[in-house]
């Protein structure tokens, strides 16, 4: 697995730690609708493999920190790309 660069204020700890966890908060299909599949047990597991890698190098505000500003900065990314101007048909 190529390594994962991650930049700014908020890379905390190791930051293949910060990566898993902004993919964990940031992934629409983290949370099955259908709780007991093999699915949702997987993520289940994933994530919570995640907050434990990353508890060894962060503090629990720390992690709070983090999560708010992945959620903060992919929000204002999907803003950003619907207030675009659609590309016009012809030049």
């Amino acid at each position: 697995m190529p390594r994962q660069v991650v930049r700014g204020p908020f890379l905390l700890g190791d930051d293949r730690a910060t990566a898993r966890r902004r993919g964990a908060v940031t992934n629409p299909d983290a949370a099955p609708a259908e709780l007991h599949s093999p699915e949702a047990w997987l993520v289940t597991v994933v994530t919570r493999l995640s907050i434990d890698r990353l508890h060894a190098q962060c503090s629990d505000a720390e992690i709070a920190e983090l999560s708010f500003a992945i959620v903060v900065i992919s929000n204002w990314n999907l803003l950003n790309v619907s207030l675009r101007n659609p590309v016009p048909e012809t030049p």
